[in-house]
């Protein structure tokens, strides 16, 4: 797979916008994963080509560590010309919350309009679901959208060019399964 860019825990939080009462009662999961951006994903597919650290705190996470990384095709053989991956990793709290949260919300006059409405995608014998869309905002070209959170990672892959939102979420599984790791 090439090299590695692991993530190191902090105080440090991500993209993610949701964030819930921290008295709720609910407690905290156990570190169990965390996220490796390697230089390659989706077995030499796209290839790393930009990496930003990213600051948020919120209550309903904790021990986080989060990153913004972009990724482009390294040959005819890559489905999506570019992915851009927003992510993090640590103690979440609500994982449904978090992946719906992730998605953008269409709907204002100045928000991207909705071309494939969302959808959920679960895979036979996976343990997490994936959320995708695809939107588009004036003239640029559309945007496929999908994102999963677990106990310990949560991320919003968006994909160019638009394609299925099938394929983006199998595009987003090969890639989750290459950057999700136990926490050694």
């Amino acid at each position: 797979m090439g090299g590695a860019l692991l993530l190191t825990a902090g105080a440090v939080a991500g993209y993610v916008t949701y964030s819930s009462d921290a008295s709720d009662g609910t407690p905290f999961p156990a570190a169990t994963h965390q996220l490796t951006m390697f230089t390659t994903v989706a077995g030499g597919t796209y290839e790393l080509v930009d990496r930003t650290p990213r600051l948020e705190k919120a209550a309903d996470r904790k021990d986080t560590t989060s990153v913004s990384v972009t990724y482009t095709g390294t040959s005819t053989s890559y489905v999506f010309r570019q992915v851009k991956i927003d992510a993090l990793y640590g103690r979440l709290k609500h994982p449904e919350q978090h992946r719906t949260s992730m998605l953008p919300t269409p709907g204002a006059s100045t928000e991207p309009t909705v071309v494939s409405p969302r959808k959920e995608v679960r895979f036979p014998g996976y343990d997490v679901a994936f959320s995708c869309e695809t939107l588009s905002s004036g003239i640029e070209s559309p945007v496929t959208y999908c994102a999963w959170a677990d106990d310990n990672t949560a991320a919003r892959l968006e994909f160019t060019p638009d394609r299925s939102i099938d394929r983006a979420a199998a595009e987003a599984r090969e890639i989750r399964d290459d950057i999700h790791r136990p926490v050694y």
